[in-house]
């Protein structure tokens, strides 16, 4: 996500980007393991109201895993509190059309 920027076009930031994939995928043993540790962090620091360490934790899950259906969810429930419903709806919808059930919200 990181508000839609492609940030491969900026060597700098995409040096730091593969760094962080490199280091994450490591020690996590994983990209897909990485990213869920980093939607587990995003969330606690949501549940905080640290939505800006969330979001962090959030874009760093999504350029491990972009398909990680959790990282929308975690981006839509940002956006949500920031009143961008309609954002926040592309979000969620992207994260249930890909699978993600959060227990106790869906029958």
């Amino acid at each position: 996500m990181y508000g839609g920027m492609n940030r491969s076009v900026v060597p700098e930031l995409k040096a730091t980007d593969e760094k962080l994939i490199a280091e994450t995928s490591r020690h996590y043993g994983s990209r897909t393991k990485a990213a869920e540790a980093l939607v587990d962090q995003g969330f606690r620091f949501y549940y905080q109201d640290d939505l800006t360490r969330a979001m962090r934790c959030f874009n760093q899950a999504w350029l491990l895993d972009p398909k990680n259906p959790e990282v929308y969810w975690g981006f839509g429930s940002i956006l949500h509190d920031q009143e961008k419903m309609c954002e926040a709806m592309t979000h969620f919808e992207t994260a249930v059309s890909a699978g993600c059930y959060i227990h106790g919200l869906y029958p």
